[in-house]
């Protein structure tokens, strides 16, 4: 039910007031929809729109994905479709809306590529989940001489819509952003209006589609930086416009240096639920689809971005350096001082774990009474007395 502006508030009902004429085309706006306190609180709510359980992709919110040029945001976007299809997890996280029609209007893969990738995918699913994601998932392909013009101008907002309405889709991929801004989207203008016209032609005929654009994020050491951090919220292009258009946005960048397989997925905002720890994700060769990897050490990989230098290797002596010549140190307080050198927490307690059996490196449990054992290092054998 819409209701309009009212002279006064309470618990009831607000009336509706008359609609405004909008001038010069003879057309009645509908009026703002108001609701009271009491009205808000007696609203009940679906999990099933939570498309992801998350809560980084609902219907009716606006999502994002970053990253840099070649990252496989595209892919990674496209293995999230086909779980949601499957009614299979993406990367850990629980997807629902099996029925849900996804169309992906993008600009930069050719039939060839899509081709390639789909093949090795779908391999991954079982016959009847193929059949569910073939019926549900459609693309924009690179066939004729115009399909990768997507400028929002007045034709294209048509052919757009008309897309939309045809494919009946409940979540419409922009991919990338790029390609559909008027004008330069640095500027915050043109950012403005571009993502207000995405949101306009979206939800035009379903309140509830979903619209998730892919954008560019910057390159190089300083742009991977801000992929985690206080600066997360700027790793997009423009991103101040994109992050307050934004519900969520997820942030994607490469692991290592000079290969893309392995990415590092972090959470830049989700407006409406608890945000998720950054984790790596590798590429299988033989799918096409990425798989979590939760011993990929986040915190190391964060240093070695903040560092000038690659972390030192780390040995024995190393760690005997922080050891005194007698006695024992808390373990804790030699796994801090290694960090501040840029060694990862997990390769550290790796390392120790290996070594601190037979020397030369041993580990002292000293008993505390109702409390765990606090442990030490030392260069000698804990006294059995």
């Amino acid at each position: 039910m819409r209701t309009a502006l009212a002279r006064t508030w309470n618990d009831e009902p607000l009336a509706s007031v008359q609609e405004p004429i909008v001038e010069g085309t003879g057309s009645r706006r509908p009026p703002l929809t108001i609701r009271s306190i009491g009205e808000i609180l007696t609203m009940t709510f679906d999990d099933s729109e939570l498309i992801l359980a998350n809560g980084y992709l609902a219907l009716g919110e606006r999502t994002a994905i970053c990253g840099m040029g070649g990252i496989g945001k595209s892919r990674l976007t496209m293995q999230l479709a086909l779980c949601c299809r499957a009614g299979r997890d993406f990367l850990g996280w629980p997807t629902k809306g099996r029925e849900l029609r996804w169309l992906f209007l993008q600009t930069e893969n050719s039939c060839r590529r899509l081709k390639f990738d789909l093949e090795r995918m779908l391999t991954a699913f079982t016959p009847d989940e193929v059949e569910a994601i073939k019926s549900g998932v459609l693309l924009h392909t690179l066939e004729a001489d115009d399909d990768g013009f997507l400028m929002l101008d007045g034709e294209n907002i048509a052919r757009i819509g008309e897309a939309l309405e045809r494919s009946a889709a409940n979540v419409c991929v922009f991919d990338p952003l790029r390609d559909f801004g008027a004008d330069d989207l640095n500027a915050d203008k043109h950012m403005t209006g571009t993502l207000r016209e995405i949101s306009r032609i979206t939800r035009r005929g379903n309140a509830k589609r979903v619209p998730l654009v892919i954008h560019h994020a910057g390159t190089g050491r300083a742009g991977i930086q801000k992929t985690t951090g206080f600066d997360r919220s700027s790793f997009g292009r423009n991103s101040k416009v994109l992050f307050s258009w934004a519900r969520a946005q997820i942030n994607v960048a490469p692991a290592t240096a000079d290969d893309n397989n392995l990415i590092v997925i972090a959470s830049a905002k989700c407006s409406n639920f608890a945000e998720f720890d950054p984790f790596a994700a590798r590429l299988n060769p033989d799918t096409m689809l990425y798989e979590r990897e939760d011993d990929f050490d986040v915190g190391e990989w964060r240093q070695s971005l903040e560092s000038k230098r690659e972390s030192e290797p780390l040995t024995g002596d190393v760690i005997l350096e922080l050891l005194p010549p007698s006695g024992s140190v808390l373990k804790a307080s030699v796994v801090k001082s290694l960090q501040s050198r840029g060694i990862g927490e997990k390769r550290v307690r790796a390392f120790l774990n290996d070594v601190g059996t037979c020397g030369p490196i041993y580990e002292w449990h000293n008993k505390r009474s109702g409390k765990r054992d606090e442990i030490h290092l030392s260069r000698e054998p804990q006294s059995t007395e």
